[in-house]
C-alpha cells in the first residue's frame, strides 16, 4: 500500500500564500456597506468594520489616505470603500486596506446629520437658555478659520470697513477633512482664553462633505464651553451645520457674521449727528417756550401796573376833589407836593420793575444759549476724541510714522522674516503714500542662529 506524499506548509507560508493570492485577485476593489463600528487611533489610522445584511469584513484606513477625507465617518453611515484585500499575517485576519472612502449619496450624510443632531439636542447643547447675547460695542474680535480661506479675507475686509480701529486676532485651523474637527476645537479653546469680546467661526460655502467638520461633536462641545460669545458663519445662507445650532448667534455667511459682530462706524457717526440735531431742536423748542412764557409774564405784569396806575390815578383824583372842597390852602399844597412825590416814586418803581424784568429776560436767554453751546461743545469733543482714537488705531497712521508693509506680490502674504524671501524674488512695499516694488539682492537672516 502506497501513500501520496503531500507538501507540508508552515503557517507562515500558508497565510503568506493566501495573502498574495487575495492581493492578486482583489488588488483594486470597491466595497459598499454600512460602518458597523469604527475607531480612530492616536496615530490617525481608522479601524472599522463594513457590513451588510449577510456578511461583514474588517478594514483599515491608514492616516496617509484618511487625511484627505472630506467628512467625518461615523457608525451607521453607508459608504463605498475602495482599496485592496489582504491578510494581516500576525493574526491571520482578512481585511480590506482602504485608500478612499466616500458616503453613499447625500441621503446617508443627511441621516447621520439628523441622528447626531438629535443626540446633541438631547444633551442640551442647542438650548436657548445657555446662549449669551452678542455685545453691542465689540473692540476685540477673534476669528477662527483657515489662513488660506477666502472667508478670512471677506471677514477682515467687512470688519475693518465697518470699524477701522478694531483689534482682530486670528486663530488659524484647517476647516475641512477628517483632521479638522480636533484642530477647530483647539483653535476655539485657544482664542477663548485670549479674552476677546466675540469669536467668529467662519468658513466659505461647499458641499455637505466639505462642511462636515462643523457637524463634529468635538466642535459642538468646544463652542458650548466657550465663555466668549460665538457667532457662526459657515457656508451659504442655505447651509446649516450643528455648529450653527450651538453658537450664540448663527449668521448666513462669513460676511454676515462680521456685520453681526460690529456696528458700522459710519452709522454711529450718522446717529451721533442725529442725536445732536435732536438735542439742538429740543433746546430751541425749550428756548421758544421759555421766551413765550416770559413774554406772557411781562404782558401780565404790564397789565397789573397799568391797572394799579389807573387805580392810583382815580384815588388821587378823588383826594384832589376832596381837598378842593375843604379848601385848606397849606394842606392842599403839602398834599400836592406829596402827590407829586408819590407820582415820581410810582414812575421810578415802574421803570425799575420794567428794567429788572428786561434784565432777567435777557439773562434767561443768555443762560439758555450757553447751555446749548455747552451741550454742543461736549458732543463735538466726544466726536473729535473718537475720531482721533480711530485715526490713532488706523494702520495708515502706523505707516505715516515711517513703517511699511512688505508683501509677496504673488500670494499677497505679509513678509515678516528675512527667511521668508529669496534672492531674486520681488516684493511689494506699501508706504504711507504710494507703494514700491523691490527685488531682493541679499538675505540677512538674523534669526538663523537662534534655537
Amino acid at each position: 500500500m502506497s501513500f501520496k506524499r503531500r507538501t507540508v506548509l508552515s503557517v507562515k507560508a500558508l497565510v503568506s500564500g493566501a495573502r498574495r493570492r487575495l492581493e492578486a485577485e482583489y488588488g483594486d476593489v470597491s466595497v459598499r456597506g454600512e460602518i458597523s463600528s469604527i475607531t480612530r487611533a492616536a496615530s490617525g489610522h481608522y479601524y472599522l468594520t463594513l457590513a451588510d445584511d449577510e456578511a461583514q469584513i474588517r478594514a483599515v484606513f491608514f492616516r496617509q489616505y484618511a487625511r484627505f477625507l472630506a467628512f467625518n465617518p461615523t457608525e451607521g453611515l453607508e459608504v463605498v470603500a475602495n482599496g485592496r484585500l489582504s491578510v494581516y499575517e500576525p493574526r491571520g485576519d482578512m481585511q480590506l486596506i482602504v485608500d478612499k472612502l466616500e458616503p453613499v449619496g447625500e441621503g446617508a450624510l443627511a441621516a447621520a446629520f439628523e441622528r447626531l443632531k438629535r443626540e446633541l439636542a438631547a444633551q442640551g447643547y442647542f438650548d436657548a437658555d445657555r446662549k449669551v447675547p452678542i455685545p453691542e460695542q465689540a473692540r476685540t474680535i477673534g476669528v477662527v478659520t483657515s489662513l488660506a480661506a477666502a472667508a478670512l479675507f471677506d471677514t477682515l475686509r467687512t470688519l475693518f470697513k465697518r470699524q477701522p480701529g478694531l483689534h482682530v486676532i486670528v486663530s488659524p485651523t484647517p476647516v475641512q477633512g477628517a483632521d479638522a474637527p480636533p484642530q477647530i476645537a483647539d483653535a476655539l479653546a485657544a482664542i477663548d482664553r485670549v479674552g476677546c469680546d466675540v469669536i467668529l467661526l467662519v468658513r466659505g460655502g461647499g458641499s455637505p462633505e466639505d462642511l462636515w467638520a462643523f457637524n463634529d461633536e468635538q466642535v459642538v462641545k468646544a463652542i458650548a464651553t466657550c465663555v466668549t460669545p460665538v457667532i457662526s458663519g459657515v457656508g451659504h445662507e442655505i447651509d446649516f451645520t450643528l455648529a450653527d445650532f450651538t453658537a450664540d448667534l448663527r449668521a448666513a455667511t462669513p460676511t454676515a457674521a462680521a456685520q453681526a459682530a460690529v456696528s458700522d462706524s459710519r452709522e454711529d457717526r450718522a446717529m451721533l449727528r442725529h442725536f445732536i440735531a435732536r438735542l439742538t431742536q429740543a433746546m430751541e423748542r425749550r428756548l421758544l417756550d421759555e421766551s413765550q412764557y416770559l413774554d406772557d409774564l411781562v404782558f401780565q405784569r404790564d397789565r397789573a401796573v397799568l391797572r394799579r396806575l389807573r387805580e392810583q390815578k382815580a384815588r388821587t383824583s378823588e383826594l384832589t376833589k376832596r381837598l378842593h372842597r375843604a379848601q385848606p390852602a397849606r394842606r392842599t399844597r403839602r398834599q400836592r407836593t406829596e402827590l407829586e412825590n408819590l407820582r415820581g416814586r410810582m414812575a421810578r418803581a415802574v421803570a425799575t420793575n420794567v428794567s429788572r424784568t428786561a434784565i432777567h429776560h435777557e439773562d434767561l436767554r443768555r443762560r439758555l444759549y450757553l447751555a446749548i453751546e455747552r451741550q454742543l461743545t461736549t458732543h463735538r469733543r466726544l466726536h473729535d476724541a473718537r475720531r482721533r482714537e480711530l485715526e490713532a488705531l488706523s494702520p495708515v497712521a502706523v505707516l505715516a510714522r515711517g513703517y511699511a508693509i512688505v508683501r509677496d506680490p504673488v500670494t499677497g502674504r505679509a513678509v515678516r522674516r528675512a527667511s521668508d524671501a529669496t534672492v531674486g524674488s520681488r516684493l511689494g512695499i506699501r508706504l504711507h503714500a504710494g507703494s514700491l516694488e523691490a527685488k531682493v539682492e541679499k538675505v540677512n537672516d538674523e534669526s538663523a542662529g537662534e534655537s
